[in-house]
């Protein structure tokens, strides 16, 4: 049950990017999504990294250098996301960034943590 929530932060704040809010209201719910899947994930991988006990639900498998590339996986797209919304807030001001491409950024990006996270947890 501790793996879905992970997954649900992580696709609930990929579907965020598209309500129709402004940007400022969007890159907050971005990374605040980011924050907590990251946060849901490295709780997950923790006691694994700690205890050396791998857990193991059908094709998931997290090992000891599974849970550490996801803490670290975790803590990298974390702080990508936090840093990444003053770039998202000056282009949207110098208008090289549209709104499209900042939507597509924001639902993208969580999408792509959660396919690291799933390829350091895949059963080998």
């Amino acid at each position: 049950m501790q793996l879905i929530i992970p997954l649900i932060a992580a696709l609930a704040s990929s579907a965020a990017a598209f309500i129709p809010a402004n940007g400022v209201l969007r890159r907050r719910i971005f990374v605040a999504g980011v924050v907590i899947s990251s946060a849901a994930s490295a709780a997950v991988a923790a006691p694994v990294l700690f205890t050396g006990t791998s857990t193991a639900s059908g094709p998931i498998l997290i090992d000891r250098f599974g849970a550490y590339v996801i803490c670290l996986v975790s803590l990298v797209g974390a702080l990508a996301a936090i840093a990444s919304i003053r770039y998202l807030a000056h282009g949207e001001r110098a208008e090289t960034i549209s709104p499209s491409a900042e939507r597509t950024y924001c639902a993208f990006f969580p999408l792509f943590l959660l396919s690291m996270w799933a390829a350091a947890a895949a059963d080998n």
